[in-house]
């Protein structure tokens, strides 16, 4: 994967948006995050190799060069998190999950989305009931286009987190674009017209004479 593929401009803002509305609460630890004292500002791209035997994916960072200072310091510092965790062989696997994690969310933010994906899968992988990861990558697939994918994110989603409201929304909104909210099928359809605007539209007709 290329780190440096962005998302489009519209995606790109919401995207934005949403992480800086939603990482306050991604429940991580911040004694987890670590300076790294050996990597210079304008450090090219390197990836970041995954640890063996755990069927994860490599993630090519950005040139921190392309970067603001402070931007540049962020990534260095989550990217550190993640490779500490990696070379620590007790590591579980909720820590480095959450590393990955947050190391896709800031690249996420950043709208490198490549990289994102790379390391929200991993972050999936090794946190597979946490809602966020399936969220977040609905969020990259939808803002890159590919709405069948999206979909599936955001029905791993709502399985995971029934009373989420933001991800039902979300779901309603890619099966509507995808053309299939006449004919939705099975636990999908369900959770479709379940969403507060279907129910609203069914309310509404069900009131008028």
């Amino acid at each position: 994967m290329n780190g440096h593929r962005h998302a489009g401009v519209g995606g790109a803002r919401a995207i934005c948006c949403l992480i800086a509305a939603l990482s306050i609460g991604c429940g991580a630890q911040d004694a987890g995050t670590i300076d790294a004292p050996g990597e210079a500002v304008g450090a090219a791209e390197s990836v970041l190799p995954p640890p063996a035997g755990r069927d994860l994916l490599p993630v090519t960072m950005p040139d921190y060069a392309a970067m603001t200072e402070p931007v540049a310091q962020q990534m260095r510092t989550y990217r550190t998190a993640v490779r500490v965790r990696i070379d620590e062989p007790a590591t579980e696997p909720a820590a480095l999950g959450d590393a990955y994690g947050r190391l896709g969310m800031l690249l996420l933010a950043a709208t490198y989305v490549d990289a994102a994906e790379a390391s929200l899968r991993n972050a999936q992988t090794l946190m597979p009931g946490d809602v966020r990861w399936p969220y977040y990558l609905g969020r990259i697939h939808e803002a890159n286009g590919d709405l069948a994918e999206s979909a599936r994110s955001y029905e791993r989603a709502v399985e995971l987190q029934p009373n989420g409201l933001a991800a039902r929304v979300l779901l309603a909104d890619v099966l509507l674009a995808q053309g299939r909210s006449k004919q939705p099928r099975g636990r999908t359809a369900k959770r479709w017209s379940d969403t507060p605007t279907r129910r609203r539209r069914r309310s509404d007709s069900d009131a008028s004479p």
